[in-house]
């Protein structure tokens, strides 16, 4: 079972390992500034920086600051040895270790699920669960990355077979305190009911002992989901805006960074956006995924007969107090939006985790039903495995290779200190890619941090007002302003077409659009187009650098020489 999963695994993300700009997009926005483990003179502090810094649980961070360390052990030892050239070991590197680390938590998925098929309803419906984690995209979709969301689905479902197993899962509460809090925080109280359940049929001693512990480390796991919510606002980044603040500000709709407000119906969150991913909707659209659920509706009817639904329920009992305690922190998350984050990850993982032990028991049922004998049921499993891995082809993983001449151009033509601005979408790229500070990217922009919100939204103002500036003065005094030493222009930010669309989210886009009316790359009026005023450094077709050290700096003849 293990091997297969990690067959399914690497199939589905194998070009993750062959390609390193194929990554997780949020990568660029919690893990990039890692790579300061192996070179501590990448990304000083800066606004961006510090703020993506404290935005990382700790222990997420825990794990990629040892797998760095690791790397550059590994790297030194090729070094002694005389069979590397100095650099850390490419897995090693942390950007690229998200896809090593997403490969070990789909393994600890699949395990979890097993095991809990295994408590549900035997050997049949233990590799039914398993079939679930290899065709659901929900469970590798949120574990790609190995950001804080991949840590919750795997150690939910340690938790809830702790709370089967009628034992209180300290493990798993420890580092979902540490990793995830947002998750700890409904898993608590089952944990604590089921070690208190657990003293009262234990030994007096043993059971004051496992008592003590669990509570010790229920304890522990809150002080570090404490920390991790403390930290950020510790920093000046915090606290997250309310609802009433979100409401009617363009950031936080569906044309803006976040669409959060209005919040969605519970039923979108319950029913619609799990079936929605059980289906072929995301693959191929509206008609296929209709299709599919139809198709799949008769077989799960069929082996729905065949299951012992009392049962099935009895075993569930366990987790009444969880399910409640998720159903709790969902009602109050909506009615506190957005002081617990976003409601609806209160539903998404338990729920899907619910969907799928409920699916492997019809399927489980129909094997039954057909009594298929042990060669079918092996053909079966392979049929499952191959669907899943090319159902999770590239899930939640994105190519960002196109740029690769223009990353390499940066590292190239910049110190490792600099501050660059340019379009936020792109400097994602430049500054995961390139290794370089940016003033602002699209990733890093959160509107729910209102500290942090209040000192970005002006450098995106300003940032804006200079790129698309008719005033060659604009963009130097921007330059002073912020403290920016390059700029990153790429003619496609200037086309008719690209300005006429969705220049950024809003309320920049429309500032844009204003700013730029009756102007484009064709009838020019562009400041930083400007060659002759604004000396280039070539990155590819299309896309330069300008040098603003000597224009900001008062020394602008001296740029001519560049």
């Amino acid at each position: 079972m293990a091997l297969l999963s990690l067959a399914v695994f690497l199939f589905a993300h194998w070009q993750g390992f062959v390609n390193p700009y194929a990554i997780n997009d949020d990568v660029r926005q919690q893990v990039y500034w890692m790579q300061r483990y192996a070179e501590p003179d990448l990304y000083p502090k800066t606004l961006l920086n510090d703020y993506a810094e404290a935005y990382v649980t700790m222990g997420v961070n825990i794990c990629y600051e040892f797998a760095s360390w690791v790397g550059t052990k590994l790297g030194a030892a090729d070094v002694a040895l005389g069979l590397a050239t100095g650099q850390s070991v490419y897995f090693f590197n942390p950007v690229q270790f998200t896809k090593s680390l997403s490969g070990i938590l789909f393994l600890c998925q699949c395990l979890a699920m097993f095991a809990l098929g295994r408590v549900f309803g035997g050997r049949a419906q233990a590799w039914a669960m398993t079939c679930m984690a290899w065709l659901m995209p929900f469970f590798l979709e949120n574990i790609s990355g190995g950001l804080a969301r991949a840590f919750a689905s795997p150690l939910l479902a340690l938790a809830v077979l702790a709370l089967l197993r009628r034992r209180p899962g300290n493990a798993s509460a420890l580092a979902l305190g540490g990793c995830i809090p947002y998750i700890y925080l409904p898993c608590a109280p089952a944990i604590i009911l089921s070690a208190i359940q657990r003293f009262h049929v234990g030994s007096e001693r043993s059971a004051k002992l496992r008592l003590i512990v669990t509570l010790l480390a229920l304890l522990l796991a809150t002080g570090m989901a404490y920390l991790n919510g403390i930290k950020p606002q510790n920093q000046g980044f915090g606290p997250l805006v309310s609802l009433a603040e979100a409401t009617g500000r363009p950031e936080f709709g569906p044309d803006g960074r976040l669409d959060l407000v209005p919040l969605p119906n519970p039923f979108l969150d319950v029913v619609y956006y799990p079936f929605e991913r059980i289906g072929l909707f995301k693959e191929y659209g509206l008609i296929p995924g209709i299709l599919s659920l139809i198709v799949l509706a008769p077989l799960l009817y069929f082996g729905a007969r065949a299951v012992n639904w009392r049962a099935l329920a009895s075993s569930l009992k366990p987790l009444a107090v969880l399910g409640g305690s998720f159903l709790a922190f969902y009602i109050a998350a909506r009615l506190m939006a957005f002081t617990l984050f976003v409601p609806d990850r209160y539903m998404q993982y338990p729920v899907n985790l619910l969907y799928a032990i409920l699916l492997s028991a019809c399927l489980a049922g129909a094997c039954t039903r057909l009594k298929l004998g042990r060669t079918t049921a092996v053909c079966l499993i392979l049929a499952m495995a191959a669907l899943g891995a090319l159902r999770l082809k590239n899930v939640a993983l994105y190519d960002y290779s196109a740029d690769a001449p223009l990353y390499a151009a940066v590292t190239a033509a910049t110190p490792k200190n600099v501050m660059l601005a340019g379009h936020p979408d792109l400097m994602d790229n430049v500054m995961t890619f390139a290794r370089r500070n940016a003033l602002a990217t699209f990733e890093l922009a959160h509107p729910w941090s209102r500290g942090f919100w209040a000192q970005l939204s002006p450098r995106l103002d300003g940032f804006f007002a200079a790129y698309y500036a008719s005033d060659a003065d604009a963009v130097i005094r921007f330059a002073r302003e912020f403290g920016v030493d390059f700029l990153v222009v790429d003619e496609a930010h200037f086309t008719k077409e690209f300005l006429a669309a969705k220049p950024f989210f809003e309320p920049f886009g429309a500032a844009i659009k204003a700013l730029t009316q009756g102007r484009n790359l064709r009838t020019g009026g562009f400041a930083v187009l400007d060659a002759s005023r604004f000396p280039r450094i070539p990155l590819r077709p299309g896309a330069f650098l300008i040098d603003l050290r000597p224009f900001r700096d008062g020394n602008s003849a001296q740029s001519g020489q560049g």
